[in-house]
């Protein structure tokens, strides 16, 4: 299965520019999202406002299986 990074990131950016700083977002795939957004041109932006993705914990305990 292929992820498409197009959405999350405009979201990301929505997130951002509405809230500013010291956001939380949970997304079903944060894990894959992270490093795309990180090496994406928001990645700076994301850093200096400190957001956060997460993911559900049952998602954590699947990675380990």
């Amino acid at each position: 299965m292929q992820y498409s990074a197009k959405y999350p990131l405009a979201i990301v950016d929505r997130l951002l520019t509405t809230y500013r700083s010291d956001i939380g977002a949970a997304y079903n795939v944060g894990c894959a999202l992270q490093p795309t957004l990180m090496n994406s041109s928001l990645g700076p932006r994301a850093r200096d406002l400190n957001l956060h993705l997460m993911v559900g914990s049952f998602h954590g305990h699947a990675h380990n299986r």
